[in-house]
């Protein structure tokens, strides 16, 4: 059986309303190197970052996944998740670390030389149990 596998990474906004439309803003200071305690910090260089989403405007790098023949009907995909750039008592965490339950995977298929997309509702959305 030839297969093509196209493999999308998505984030539910409907289990966390609150969060995905919650906006942030960083608040930017310059510090000297070296301070008194008679610095008063209101007083420092500092800005306000524009407001920002991070569930809604993170770039999410692409994920690794293998494709493997079981038998005729059946086709096992490995999906190996993103790292972030973000670490956690030394070790780099992934895109499912931060997103939970959050984060899913859509998988569509096609049938080599067929025009329609063949979808399987049982495997529409794919969360992993990790």
């Amino acid at each position: 059986m030839n297969t093509q596998v196209s493999l999308r990474a998505t984030f539910s906004h409907s289990c966390f309303p609150s969060v995905s439309t919650r906006t942030y803003y960083a608040r930017i200071q310059t510090e000297p190197e070296t301070m008194d305690n008679e610095d008063n910090l209101e007083e420092l260089p500092h800005t306000i970052s524009p407001s920002f989403n991070p569930y809604r405007e993170s770039n999410i790098s692409a994920v690794t996944f293998t494709v493997k023949n079981v038998n005729e009907t059946t086709v096992l995909v490995n999906i190996t998740d993103p790292l972030t750039s973000i670490y956690e008592q030394g070790e780099q965490l992934t895109i499912r670390d931060i997103l939970k339950k959050d984060l899913q995977y859509k998988i569509s298929y096609y049938k080599t030389g067929s025009t329609g997309k063949v979808m399987c509702s049982a495997f529409q959305y794919l969360n992993c149990n990790i």
